[in-house]
């Protein structure tokens, strides 16, 4: 549909249409401005490549979070039209009370649209992620595959590392996946004498391929929770996902990866400080 350039002058003439269409509301102004400055904050807080904000304060005491927090702060107390200030207002008006305006969000709204589930499922799988880890099952199911994938040919060493991890990491964050599989992708190299990127690769992918359960990663809870999709559906979709990006990533890794990276070699300088594997 296309709008010649005087009719669309005409529909901005009319007043009920002029800021959805034409312009943003005070609101959309300060909500675009807050949120701008929001991802300013985060952005230099600790850039590395120089200093941030962040060392005006004591090493970790403030993170990402402060900043999201503020700016939460900033939407229940900014208010969603003009202030109606008395320096605002023409002489003969600046005698009468200041009209009250409402927050750009109240909490009214929150309860209402505020996506509960979402925060109690991310919060069941943060808490069986954190006892997977330390109650040592993560390890002993990396300790394990060390053990009985030793004698196998490298392909399939590789197939089955992508697989556990796919696995694993459908129960437990990405990263406290990666951090304990790649060590022993590291030292599974080391024992068979392959490239260790070879495995560790695989093992630093596979925990992306968070495709089955809503607890896997955030935007799974999200498309869970509008309740279009049952369980059994995002597991009957997500399992065909996982095996094709398993099938795709051992693919790479033995067709131009393998070539990119010269995998074919051995770095013996690789593994001379290798004691990071939660095994030994």
């Amino acid at each position: 549909m296309i709008i010649k350039a005087d009719k669309f002058k005409e529909i901005c003439t009319k007043e009920n249409v002029r800021n959805s269409v034409c312009g943003f509301s005070f609101a959309e102004k300060s909500t675009l401005v807050i949120f701008m400055l929001t991802v300013a904050s985060w952005i230099t807080s600790d850039p590395k490549v120089f200093k941030g904000w962040a060392m005006f304060f004591k090493k970790g005491y403030v993170t990402d979070s402060c900043s999201g927090m503020l700016a939460v702060f900033m939407l229940f107390v900014w208010p969603r039209e003009m202030p109606d200030f008395s320096f605002l207002r023409p002489e003969s008006d600046r005698n009468r009370p200041a009209v009250r305006r409402e927050a750009l969000l109240t909490w009214d709204a929150v309860k209402r649209r505020f996506p509960w589930s979402v925060i109690l499922l991310l919060g069941a799988g943060f808490a069986i992620s954190k006892s997977v880890k330390e109650s040592g099952l993560s390890s002993l199911i990396a300790c394990n595959m060390e053990y009985l994938l030793s004698g196998l040919p490298l392909s399939i060493m590789q197939v089955f590392i992508s697989l556990i991890t796919v696995i694993l990491t459908e129960f437990s964050t990405n990263s406290a996946t990666a951090s304990i599989f790649v060590p022993i992708a590291f030292n599974i190299a080391e024992t068979v004498r392959a490239h260790p990127l070879y495995f560790s690769i695989p093992a630093a992918i596979g925990p992306s391929f968070s495709f089955m359960l809503p607890m896997a990663t955030p935007p799974n809870a999200i498309v869970y929770d509008t309740g279009t999709m049952r369980m059994i559906d995002m597991v009957s979709c997500g399992i065909f996902l996982n095996i094709l990006c398993i099938g795709i990533t051992v693919l790479n890794m033995n067709s131009w990866a393998y070539w990119l990276f010269s995998m074919g070699n051995y770095p013996e300088y690789v593994f001379r400080h290798n004691n990071t594997s939660p095994c030994h």
